[in-house]
């Protein structure tokens, strides 16, 4: 893990910017008995991100290293080594697990709501830390597959020392018209399409096989079948 910002100490003002972003992302992980946890083996990481970066439709890859601090009611603090810090509201809305039978992962499909919020020097120590060393496939200007390498724990020198976990992630980047023109049960469908996609890369010898997946968290459940 590359060197990582140093922690400022921050008082989290509960005022909030008027500007509310509604974030959409999918998830590789597993399903089990505590719920979904995110991440996959190394070896898939690194396949996976092989095979995107030699793709001829997606640009070169966006490296970053950034930290999270998490503080009460909700509140993000992200640092880098160039820029202030940023602090956002997340407030999850919805989630949608996607079991898939017969694969080595599953899927998860959150629409959370952002909020910038104003901050004030103070010495409140964060309750978690999270270490990011990131890189990003953008494609069209509307989605992004993020790799990232994630320690965490709950203080910087603890994460530090702590094992990486090694995430991917896919967000629909802020296309409001996209947003608005469908409902949450139909994002997560074009969400999973692309993710399945992805999944589809995994099975042994490249074979395409039939999958069936099934939801849980949506008011309404849904079901998605086809083929990889």
């Amino acid at each position: 893990m590359r060197r990582t910002p140093k922690f400022q100490r921050h008082n989290i003002d509960v005022t909030v910017a008027q500007a509310t972003i509604m974030s959409v992302e999918g998830s590789l992980g597993v399903v089990g008995g505590v719920g979904f946890t995110s991440g996959v083996k190394f070896e898939h990481f690194k396949a996976l991100f092989d095979t995107l970066s030699v793709s001829n439709v997606l640009p070169p890859c966006i490296k970053s290293n950034y930290a999270s601090f998490f503080h009460p009611n909700s509140v993000r603090a992200t640092y880098n080594a160039r820029d202030p810090p940023v602090f956002i509201r997340k407030t999850p809305v919805e989630k949608c697990d996607f079991v898939c039978s017969g694969r080595n992962y599953d899927l998860r499909v959150s629409l959370r709501e952002e909020r910038p919020v104003v901050n004030q020097t103070t010495t409140r120590e964060p309750s978690h830390v999270r270490l990011h060393e990131r890189w990003s496939f953008v494609y069209k200007d509307a989605w992004k597959y993020d790799f990232t390498k994630v320690a965490s724990g709950p203080t910087k020198e603890l994460a530090c020392r702590s094992q990486p976990v090694f995430e991917i992630e896919l967000e629909l980047l802020r296309n409001y018209t996209f947003l608005q023109s469908l409902t949450t049960p139909q994002l997560a469908v074009h969400i999973v399409e692309k993710l399945v996609d992805l999944l589809g890369r995994f099975d042994r010898n490249h074979q395409v096989l039939p999958y069936t997946l099934s939801t849980t968290g949506w008011t309404s459940p849904h079901n998605v079948t086809g083929k990889t």
